[in-house]
């Protein structure tokens, strides 16, 4: 093992902190949403001051939708998914923040410690001083929405992290597929094993798709690593997150699988994508 692969840590039994989340009223917020699966983790997106302003969506590619849309001021949809200027609430941009759920997955509450581990093993591999903090989310009430119900068993968690996160659509949809994975990931074990043994087939995805998911993204996934996010992305979200990009180049090419394989939209995301390559210049990578 390099000495720059370190093996995880203790983590701390102490019960996890909570934050409260302003909930909407009706589970149907946002309408219906087109999704290539339908269990596992869902992800939903919050305010700078705790106000759900999403669905709980099991696309995570929905995230970087939003992020467009808040990024540039303007409305974005597709797939059923819709973000508008004129809601009340807005997602943060200020810092990396959602909230996750599982609901066939009653232990989950004692797979957030193995998720920290990951993600801080990698915000440590980043130079990323502002660690993840999972908080629990759902407290129930006489007050909580009834729709909520189904969220008890697996309760609901709070993902707040590093504003590097959001820098670009590549680094929000790697770091909501490191969440996932994070979630199957063992203590003791570093995260390159917990990678390399999902996409083997040892180690179980938390998600099902995530071996698929990790097969594709580990090009890209080893660009980030080895050159670092700062060196990869512009310095400005308005950079990276250009207006004038189609909802096709933000949702369908405009994550960590295809920035991996180099898959382009429009022309516009075309040169935006051999921008980020030419900053990354990867051709003196060494394999993950």
């Amino acid at each position: 093992m390099k000495k720059t692969e370190k093996k995880s840590k203790k983590v701390s039994k102490k019960k996890p902190k909570k934050v409260s989340i302003k909930w909407v009223k009706s589970p149907k917020y946002g309408g219906g949403l087109s999704q290539s699966f339908t269990t596992g983790l869902e992800f939903c997106l919050v305010s700078d001051k705790n106000h759900q302003c999403s669905p709980f969506m099991f696309c995570k590619d929905y995230i970087q939708d939003a992020m467009h849309g808040v990024v540039n001021s303007m409305d974005r949809s597709i797939y059923g998914f819709s973000y508008k200027t004129t809601q009340k609430h807005h997602p943060s941009i200020q810092k990396t923040k959602f909230v996750v759920a599982n609901s066939s997955d009653s232990s989950m509450r004692d797979k957030v410690p193995c998720c920290l581990d990951f993600i801080h093993q990698i915000e440590e591999s980043l130079g990323i001083d502002e660690k993840t903090e999972i908080l629990e989310a759902l407290e129930v009430t006489d007050k909580t929405p009834a729709w909520l119900k189904k969220y008890f068993k697996c309760s609901i968690w709070s993902v707040e992290g590093s504003d590097r996160w959001l820098i670009s659509p590549v680094m929000i949809s790697l770091y909501t597929l490191l969440i996932r994975v994070g979630f199957a990931h063992e203590i003791g074990k570093t995260f390159k094993e917990t990678i390399n043994n999902i996409m083997s087939g040892e180690t179980k995805p938390y998600t099902n798709c995530d071996t698929t998911r990790l097969k594709g993204a580990i090009k890209g996934i080893n660009i980030i690593l080895k050159r670092g996010d700062k060196k990869v992305f512009f310095k400005t979200m308005k950079a990276n997150y250009p207006r004038g990009l189609s909802m096709n180049d933000i949702h369908n090419t405009g994550g960590i699988v295809s920035f991996a394989n180099e898959r382009k939209g429009s022309e516009s995301h075309r040169k935006l994508m051999e921008r980020w390559h030419k900053r990354a210049n990867k051709k003196k990578l060494s394999a993950f």
